[in-house]
């Protein structure tokens, strides 16, 4: 190994094992000003780095004074020098008074160039620092740096904080309480005991337990707020279940007592047994609603043959479902799924088809960037991509090729952006692909105008135009401008779900229209009086 690698690989191993308890590890007794040594110093404090690295300011625009610390490598015209922060926490009750004694863990990744340099790498890595009488601990970070700060207090939970790319000082305050042990039994309503996993939401902070022969415990509960505790979907019929215990409930040495009660509209669940699944393979599962009236349900996971894959709380309906192992494939026939009730699966899997198709308008001009598609209940968005086993992308001489599809009776979409979609239903045959030809689209003339009531000044709201069951990702948004008429063209002829979005904090109001053939516009009145706080709009 040559002189050069073995430094590299030293350096490495400096930046991902440094020790918890480094030089920088202290209580700081006073954080403001410039200290000593590489465990302080004010901003812009300088240590000498080589010629070419960046020196600058804070982000204060004030030139900083110079520092103590001593050039890590000669001074004159082949050095430079690298500015130092101080990243200053302040440990509170959420009360705002001062935690002293609070164990804080800080974590400093420091840019990769500087790491040969001694003085610049002492700061990298973890440090264990120890609050003052006022709550306070600081650690110093030089330009670049990433920092994360964990307050570490047994009994306590804290608010956590951390930043990347730190290019000035920082004061960070984070909130503190005191949390005890709580013992919980679950059971069923015939008397079975509960075995699984729990989560618990409350204010501030979240938290998990495994339950076995109905016993389990979390290690650290906020006593002084509502606790909200969660059952995972782990009998049919009875889905994931939640019970809310009062801050009354909530005293160490306490067990807290739940009973889950049979579903009255319980779900289903499809179990897929893999025996014939391709060794150490990747393996992937769809489930599509026959109806389009849900969303699918994807999943993927690296599993032996052998096992069984059990998707849980799936509403009662019929189906279709879609599994990949490895290089092969299987899709089932439409099945129903009933509730609280097992249906059981088993693929076999075969080689995948595909399908190629040109794509052009209808003069047999070549439509890039369109795409054919696997029918799957969502709309096609553009721009597209490629997407094996569900859509197949356009490219300069409109040729599309959707590949890693099961073999048997399928309907293909086939759009394009401001054209109306064609559909094919086309018999693949597993390990080939099917010449579909030629596919003409005509261009589409459906018009959409949105009128938005009651804007209020300094507020901007976007309309959305979605699929009509919230499927996918918004089609198109447009900013709604001062008169609060927003018109969209050139739209397939289909339903659409037209949703009014306040941008600031996603919140929504919606209605459904249908976009005709024809270029006759009509129209759908949106009142912002009507924005829902619940209901999100996922961009």
């Amino acid at each position: 190994m040559s002189i050069l690698a073995a430094l590299f690989l030293a350096l490495l191993v400096v930046q991902v094992a440094w020790p918890r308890h480094s030089p920088i590890a202290r209580v700081v007794d006073q954080v403001s000003g410039p200290k000593e040594g590489p465990a302080g110093g004010a901003k812009g404090d300088k240590i000498g780095v080589p010629a070419g690295k960046p020196s600058g300011q804070g982000e204060t625009g004030v030139q900083p004074q110079p520092s103590v610390l001593r050039p890590a490598v000669p001074e004159g015209d082949k050095a430079a020098e690298v500015d130092l922060f101080t990243i200053r926490a302040t440990i509170t009750r959420r009360d705002g008074s001062p935690l002293p004694g609070f164990t804080v863990w800080a974590q400093v990744n420091i840019p990769f160039e500087l790491m040969p340099h001694e003085k610049l790498r002492a700061l990298a890595g973890g440090h264990d620092l120890v609050t003052d009488s006022q709550g306070r601990c600081a650690v110093t970070v030089p330009r670049g740096s990433g920092v994360s700060i964990k307050p570490e207090q047994e009994g306590w939970r804290c608010e956590h904080w951390g930043q990347g790319n730190i290019s000035t000082d920082q004061d960070v305050q984070l909130a503190a309480f005191q949390v005890i042990p709580v013992n919980v039994r679950v059971e069923y309503d015939d008397g079975l005991p509960y075995s699984g996993r729990l989560s618990t939401m409350a204010v501030g902070y979240s938290d998990r337990a495994s339950v076995s022969d109905g016993n389990g415990s979390f290690a650290g509960i906020d006593p002084t707020v509502p606790l909200r505790v969660i059952t995972d979907d782990e009998r049919i019929g009875y889905g994931s279940q939640t019970k809310v215990f009062e801050p009354g409930d909530l005293r160490v040495g306490t067990t807290l007592h739940m009973v889950l009660q049979r579903s009255d509209k319980p779900d289903g669940w499809v179990e897929i047994d893999l025996s014939e699944a391709e060794p150490d393979a990747r393996y992937q599962r769809r489930l599509f609603p026959v109806d389009s009236s849900r969303f699918r349900v994807d999943g993927s996971s690296s599993r032996p043959p052998g096992t069984v894959d059990v998707i849980k709380a799936v509403n009662p309906g019929k189906y279709e479902l879609t599994v990949s192992s490895g290089n092969k494939i299987w899709r089932s026939p439409v099945f129903e799924v009933k509730p609280a009730d097992v249906t059981r699966l088993r693929p076999r899997f075969e080689p995948p088809a595909g399908v190629r198709v040109t794509i052009t308008d209808e003069t047999g001009t070549s439509l890039p960037g369109a795409v054919v598609r696997l029918r799957d209940g969502a709309y096609a968005a553009f721009p597209a991509k490629h997407s094996t086993g569900r859509q197949g992308l356009a490219d300069a001489q409109g040729q599309a090729l959707l590949e890693g599809v099961a073999a048997g009776t399928v309907t293909l979409k086939v759009a394009a952006a401001e054209h109306e979609v064609e559909t094919r239903e086309v018999v693949l045959i597993s390990g080939e692909t099917l010449e579909l030809g030629r596919v003409r689209l005509r261009p589409a003339q459906g018009t959409i105008v949105v009128r938005v009531e009651n804007m209020e000044a300094g507020e901007i709201h976007q309309v959305a135009l979605m699929h009509p069951l919230g499927i996918g990702a918004p089609l198109e948004m447009k900013e709604v401008p001062a008169s609060g008429v927003v018109t969209f063209t050139n739209l397939p002829a289909r339903d659409y779900m037209v949703a009014l979005v306040e941008t600031k904090s996603g919140a929504a109001t919606s209605k459904l229209i249908t976009a005709g053939l024809s270029n006759v516009a009509p129209e759908v009145t949106l009142d912002c009086r009507n924005i829902h706080r619940n209901a999100k709009i996922v961009r």
